[in-house]
């Protein structure tokens, strides 16, 4: 019966926005009834709201008036009811909270006397939670001090091999390029006089010149 009282409502909205009124208003009716039978008054009085928002809707004043007195008698109920509740409940509450400040009276030095102690040993913990953080953070920038001055040490061996190696290398191409440059001037001497002068050298200095060719070829 909760369920079909919680359900017609969401049916009644629906038709509502649909103006199906008589259909609305058959599904509040329905919720109605099962909300009456169990006593739900806040579901109560939502129904009887809703059927004043309908009546006025479909233009029935007289009926719209009649539930929105209802609503009105109910709501006021409820505000009793709850009123009634709150001051029992704050004498319920005062009682209880005599009773137990009575109790924290009596318990109140042995608790300051708990919380100094306790106190105290948080300060001595926190002191050598502060002093261990600080040795290992010292620790830490020592071994990092350490690493940075290992890695200068060995950059710095790696510079000086990496300037021999480039200074070796420079000194070998310019071994190289000397080495090739004569023979290569040579070689294009002789290559430019064969040229030039082919119809008027004899046959032995061709000969030479030939050989001087092949020679500088092999070396």
């Amino acid at each position: 019966d909760k369920g079909i009282s919680w359900a017609q409502p969401n049916l009644r909205n629906y038709y509502k926005k649909k103006k199906a009124y008589s259909i609305a208003l058959k599904k509040l009716n329905t919720s109605l009834e099962l909300a009456l039978e169990d006593g739900l008054k806040d579901r109560i009085k939502e129904h009887y709201y809703a059927l004043y928002e309908i009546y006025s809707a479909i233009g029935q004043v007289k009926n719209a008036l009649l539930y929105h007195i209802k609503y009105d008698e109910i709501k006021d109920k409820l505000l009793d009811d709850r009123k009634n509740g709150l001051i029992a409940e704050m004498e319920v509450r005062l009682e209880m909270e005599k009773k137990t400040r009575e109790n924290e009276i009596l318990s109140q030095k042995n608790e300051i006397q708990e919380l100094e102690l306790a106190q105290k040993n948080n300060i001595i913990l926190l002191a050598s939670i502060i002093l261990l953080l600080l040795t290992g953070l010292i620790i830490l920038i020592y071994s990092r001090f350490q690493n940075k001055k290992k890695a200068n040490i060995q950059l710095e061996k790696l510079n000086k091999k990496l300037d021999k190696a480039n200074q070796a290398k420079d000194k070998f191409f310019s071994i190289i390029a000397h080495e090739i440059r004569n023979p290569l001037w040579w070689f294009r001497n002789l290559a430019t006089m064969l040229s030039s002068d082919f119809e008027n050298m004899s046959r032995e200095q061709l000969r030479k010149s030939v050989h001087s060719i092949d020679e500088t070829a092999k070396n």
